[in-house]
């Protein structure tokens, strides 16, 4: 749904694609004012890419750990291109880089909804002081969000990319 809206803001036709469309369109110094978007058509496509990667952490895996996109791209990440695959020493940042972005992700997203809660009471009324003391806190937010996709099963989570690559990071770590 979110790659779709995205697709769609940039101007990319799903149901035309070709086969070798995965290749990098070469870059164009002439690009007409046609094909660059505006401010709501960027702030719009920001915040669909924000919700795609969101989605991405929140993906319950079930049975099957590889049916995620950010689970399969990181066994991608592990390879290597001369000896199969990358030892822990090298594995192991790319994990706490995946982590750290997510983190980041996850504060930014609860940042935008804070902002959303106190202009949605802003516009039933209330001044903004009050509006800002009424609603829900960042922290409720994260704790919300890390709940539901960010913590590790023992510790009340669910099975999601995210509990995944934080055991195997854990892992790397002992090695």
């Amino acid at each position: 749904m979110w790659l779709q809206r995205i697709q769609g803001i940039v101007g990319r036709d799903t149901e035309q694609e070709q086969d070798d469309d995965w290749l990098p369109e070469p870059d164009t110094d002439d690009e007409s004012d046609e094909q660059r978007l505006d401010d709501a058509q960027t702030e719009a496509l920001e915040g669909h890419v924000l919700q795609l990667m969101l989605a991405l952490l929140d993906h319950v895996l079930g049975d099957n750990e590889y049916t995620s996109a950010l689970i399969s791209s990181m066994a991608v990440l592990g390879i290597s291109a001369d000896d199969g695959w990358l030892g822990a020493l090298v594995y192991t940042p790319k994990q706490s880089a995946v982590i750290a972005i997510a983190r980041m992700l996850v504060l930014y997203r609860s940042t935008q909804m804070r902002q959303e809660a106190v202009q949605e009471l802003i516009e039933e009324g209330w001044g903004a002081e009050d509006a800002a003391a009424m609603a829900p806190s960042h922290f409720d937010f994260v704790q919300e969000m890390a709940q539901r996709f960010m913590t590790l099963t023992e510790y009340d989570g669910k099975p999601t990319p995210m509990d995944t690559i934080l055991r195997l990071r854990a892992f790397g770590f002992k090695i």
